[in-house]
């Protein structure tokens, strides 16, 4: 099995360009045989804050309907993670969301225990981990453990699962940047039965040192293989969020 981890500098608050060069990358990634493609974290918009619900997905989403249309394409899979903006109807999320007719549906388990004082109706925001297994939606993960002023925007997961993929049965444990730094994330995904730990990231390049130093970690405490993607980005910089 061939995997492709996406090196990339993602544009600040610039969606289709970001997409573009993400599937630019990825299609050359496939013609050399990988089965497996890893986005950045929040690849298609970096950390927009600014224009924050401009960058967010609402479900069903073009960009995930783009990613969902060339992993069908390609017959591989794609991960990494968007923002996601989620409407709160009388404190409870939205249940089903279809990215395309011939995607499976899925059914979102979580219900918001953030604390969010959101009134009904209004909208939570998730940093969304995706899975795309040959065109349909293998599975989703919220980030659990947003960093320091990533709390002021995002909501928290409250699910930590694996992903199933059934064309190469297999699992998928999925973690997000800074949920790196949390040993008991990995074991729980581990216990659940993932065969690989895939970690979507936009680490600073000043703490490279540290992201290396987690990874082995992780491999030497757990013996499942890693997929480590980041984006390591020099400071101070818009595209990113604070040193994780």
């Amino acid at each position: 099995m061939k995997v492709a981890c996406v090196q990339m500098d993602v544009l600040h608050c610039r969606k289709p360009e970001n997409l573009e060069k993400a599937l630019y990358l990825a299609l050359e990634a496939v013609a050399k045989g990988a089965e497996i493609i890893v986005f950045p974290e929040v690849f298609s918009t970096g950390f927009c804050y600014e224009d924050f619900d401009h960058a967010a997905e609402n479900l069903p989403s073009p960009t995930l309907e783009n990613l969902a249309c060339f992993s069908e394409a390609n017959d591989c899979i794609l991960i990494g993670s968007v923002i996601q903006k989620d409407i709160v109807e009388n404190n409870f999320t939205t249940k089903e969301n279809s990215f395309k007719e011939k995607a499976n549906s899925f059914t979102e388990k979580e219900k918001d225990i953030s604390g969010s004082k959101n009134s009904p109706n209004s909208a939570l925001y998730y940093n969304l981990g995706f899975c795309f297994e040959s065109g349909a939606l293998a599975g989703t993960y919220r980030k659990t453990h947003p960093f320091k002023n990533e709390n002021q925007y995002f909501s928290r997961g409250n699910s930590i699962e694996p992903i199933p993929l059934k064309n190469l049965n297999l699992k998928i444990g999925f973690e997000i940047c800074y949920e790196l730094r949390f040993p008991e994330i990995a074991r729980k995904l581990a216990l659940a039965g993932s065969d690989i730990l895939v970690t979507t990231a936009a680490f600073p390049n000043p703490r490279s040192e540290h992201w290396k130093t987690l990874v082995k970690a992780r491999l030497s405490k757990i013996r499942f293989r890693i997929l480590p993607a980041t984006v390591l980005v020099l400071l101070p910089t818009a595209a990113t969020s604070e040193a994780q």
